[in-house]
């Protein structure tokens, strides 16, 4: 069995960027809710140890999610997993949650309950247009890991589609590549994925934060193990 490549001591496991790129990505994400950083936008450490996880993860503790006929859940067919250490120690890494704050304006901590990781494999695969829940995952950080395009879908079946607010007021469609980070407002914008065309597949981090109230460093660091216990996942 492969092992998964552990980080070098010193190296920083979260999401770090320039000064500059955090202005610019606070002043977009203030007018539009969502901002797309990279790629790449995860140091090459950081994403060769989630990438190497990350069809673990699948193997492991993966489950098909069929929201087509359950009454009052986002409709969708996905596969799911467990998050493993790597994506955990990236979630809760002090250099990410410094750079969601510098960038929503809000102090927040990881939902772990409401967080996973999200595998579109065979064609027809979607999720549905919705809105995140307010308390479990008021923004999204989403880590895209293995994106295959076909030359006939032209990327149709893998971009993430997010209803902007005014004054735009439009749909945009957010192409997946591999090592893209996408920070969304989710609990306000609504977003979707249209069905997964032949040939196309994405596999990506999906993580939810949620406001700190005050949650000290230490219980952050005890949820990075997998110490918390949250509400159920939404939808």
């Amino acid at each position: 069995m492969a092992m998964i490549p552990a980080l070098a001591p010193g190296v920083d496991a979260g999401l770090v960027l320039p000064a500059a790129d955090l202005v610019r990505a606070r002043d977009r994400f203030a007018s539009r809710g969502v901002v797309v950083l990279g790629p790449p936008a995860l140091s090459a450490a950081v994403f060769g140890s989630l990438a190497a996880e990350t069809p673990r993860q699948r193997t492991q503790s993966g489950w098909e999610l069929d929201g087509t006929s359950r009454s009052g859940f986002v409709g969708q067919l996905t596969v799911r997993a467990e998050l493993g250490p790597a994506a955990r120690a990236l979630l809760a890494a002090g250099s990410t949650i410094a750079a969601l704050r510098a960038i929503t304006g809000e102090h927040l901590r990881p939902s772990w309950a409401a967080s996973c990781m999200t595998y579109y494999e065979q064609p027809g695969q979607f999720l549905g247009e919705h809105t995140d829940k307010q308390d479990a995952c008021r923004y999204a950080m989403l880590v895209y890991v293995r994106v295959a395009h076909s030359g006939a879908a032209r990327g149709q079946g893998t971009a993430l589609h997010v209803r902007l607010p005014a004054p735009e007021s439009r749909t945009l469609a957010i192409t997946a590549a591999a090592n893209r980070v996408v920070i969304l407002y989710g609990s306000r914008l609504p977003h979707w994925r249209p069905p997964l065309m032949p040939g196309e597949a994405v596999s990506l981090l999906a993580g939810c934060f949620a406001l700190a109230d005050g949650l000290p460093v230490a219980a952050l660091r005890q949820a990075a193990e997998g110490g918390l216990v949250e509400t159920p996942r939404p939808g």
